[in-house]
């Protein structure tokens, strides 16, 4: 009864800083938040990639060929 009891606090002790920790970084990730990445860039910075809507034009085989070939 003694170890099982042992083992119950050792779980709940867990949980709880399991949850102390969780909050620490959720705390810290919204204090140091830089935005989201995909947000266009301000100043003179160029954003390297960008999406293109006109790839319809292109048939499943091109497109196919494209992404094996370049990763896009």
């Amino acid at each position: 009864m003694k170890e099982m009891m042992g083992r119950f606090m050792f779980f709940i002790l867990f949980v709880l800083i399991l949850i102390v920790v969780i909050a620490a970084y959720q705390w810290l990730n919204s204090l140091f938040s830089f935005g989201s990445p995909y947000d266009m860039p301000s100043g003179d910075a160029v954003k390297v990639f960008q999406t293109y809507d006109s790839l319809e034009q292109y048939s499943i085989p091109d497109r196919l060929i494209w992404f094996f070939r370049y990763g896009e």
